[in-house]
């Protein structure tokens, strides 16, 4: 396996935890601020992986 595979395998463990334990969590405001067309809710909808923004 080479360091990409290895990189890609660690940020999707590392995501799925994030989104289990956000799965426990009753409720959580979050803000993103930024330029118009910078990926604001390309980020939301990928962190919680479902289109939310």
């Amino acid at each position: 396996m080479d360091k990409q595979e290895d990189y890609k395998n660690i940020i999707n463990d590392t995501l799925s935890q994030v989104k289990d334990e956000f799965k426990k969590l009753k409720k959580i405001n979050i803000v993103i601020a930024g330029k118009t067309g910078v990926g604001k809710s390309t980020l939301i909808n990928a962190a919680f992986g479902q289109e939310l923004a």
